[in-house]
Formats: structure tokens, sequence, C-alpha cells
């Protein structure tokens, strides 16, 4: 639908936000039921993303991966990719983008940005180096993702979904928003040697969640914790966080 709508009906574009939420998880349980698809294995998820778009001054993202990729030279990825070609002239990666997530990430950036008018770093995003070994590199483009979010966020706004609405929407204001408040890093200086494997939502310093889940698309059954004792999402703050993000490189 992503693809449909910005590459044959770009002004509608701003509609993207409704479908989105409709098509989320916790919108289709009776679906997902039917498919007998255990609640264990989007609940996760739903409970990230939920404080995520409540978070109020900072948001910690650390993932392997925030696209899917296990479809890119898959049978069944280019069986879908040549016929959305064939069938509707549409052009596809195969790479499978965490809307949800972005959505979420728009929705508490707009009530930080609400809080804390001048401050410039809110949202923290680390990853894997681009070309780790077995597969496990994140092939995401920054730049690719930053311009979805921008999409996403000024269509959240049109919509009257954002929690704030934004100041201005012009496109100076809204381009130096996201490059300046949404910071995306990969680790260890992009060494391709090395991968990034953990998988941590932390927000406002507040309440963190460690575990197993990805932040991509995928029912696997995934397991995590959640931390609410102050000194201990501290520490892991100090102690690993912003050791590594010293580490990590802005490399797209």
């Amino acid at each position: 639908m992503w693809l449909y709508l910005t590459q044959k009906q770009p002004a509608l574009v701003g509609l993207w936000p409704k479908l989105a939420s409709a098509l989320s998880d916790t919108e289709l349980v009776p679906l997902l039921a039917s498919f007998k698809i255990s609640p264990t294995v989007w609940a996760s998820k739903a409970a990230r993303l939920y404080a995520i778009e409540n978070a109020s001054s900072k948001i910690f993202i650390v993932q392997q991966q925030l696209v899917n990729p296990f479809l890119k030279g898959n049978p069944q990825g280019d069986e879908l990719k040549n016929y959305l070609q064939s069938r509707w002239a549409i052009s596809w990666d195969e790479l499978v983008w965490p809307y949800d997530l972005m959505v979420s990430i728009c929705k508490g950036l707009s009530r930080i940005v609400s809080v804390y008018v001048t401050d410039t770093e809110s949202v923290y995003i680390l990853l894997s180096t681009r070309d780790a070994p077995d597969g496990y590199g994140d092939l995401m483009s920054i730049a690719d993702f930053k311009a979805r979010l921008k999409i996403i966020l000024l269509g959240l706004n049109v919509q009257n979904m954002l929690p704030v609405p934004l100041p201005r929407t012009d496109d100076s204001y809204v381009d130096k928003l996201l490059a300046e408040r949404v910071q995306c890093k990969r680790i260890m200086n992009n060494d391709g040697r090395v991968m990034q494997h953990s998988k941590v939502v932390a927000v406002d310093m507040k309440i963190m969640y460690v575990g197993s889940d990805n932040a991509y698309p995928q029912y696997n059954d995934q397991h995590g914790i959640w931390i609410e004792e102050q000194n201990n999402v501290g520490a892991w703050k100090t102690e690993y966080f912003e050791k590594a993000w010293d580490l990590a490189v802005y490399a797209d």
C-alpha cells in the first residue's frame, strides 16, 4: 500500500497513517487468531510502540535491523516483486519496513518537541553495521528512513493523529526537525566485521525493554522484560549505550 500511494497516488500519501493504524496487529486480532498466531507474538511489540508514542523527553532504540531484509533474493520475495512490477508497474526493493514503529516515533517526537522546544537530539537509534557477516547487517538507507518519517509525520499531522500538532509544516522546519532530533548511527565505526544484535527500547530513562523482539514485521515468538528500576535503566545508558554511541558513526 505504501508503494502504491508513493508511486501511483502521491497526492493521497497523507492517508497512509490511517491505513497503517487500521492494519496494526492490535486492530487485526481476530484475523491473526484465525491463523493461530499467538498474542505473545505481537503483544511485546505493541507494548514497545505504546511506550515510544507516549515519550515526553527521550527515545532510545537499539536494534540489529529496522527493516526486514529476508525476502531479498528469496524466491517468494522475487515472485511478489515481479507481480508488483508486471501487474501494477510498482517497484519494490524487497525490504519490509516497520511502519508501525515509524508512526509511534513520530507521535512520540511531536510530544517531545512540544515540551523541549529548543532541544536538538531526541530520538537515538543504534543499528548494526551495514555489512555485518551472515546476513546480520542493516540494509536500510538512513536517508530513506528520514524521508519516509517526514511523509508519515506530515500525514499524521494532516489527519490530526499527532498527540501535539506540529507548529509548522514547511519543508525547512520539518527537514531540520528530523535532521536534528532523530539521530541514527551504526555500531563500532560501521566495521563490517561486527554486528549489533541486542534489542532495547528505553523511554524517558524511566522504563526500558530488553529482549529478542525485532522492530521489523515478523511473527516469531519473541519475548523480553521491562525494567523500571531507575538505577538499572541509568546504568544501561551510562555503561553500555553512551559508550557504544561514542564508538558508532553516521553511515548511510
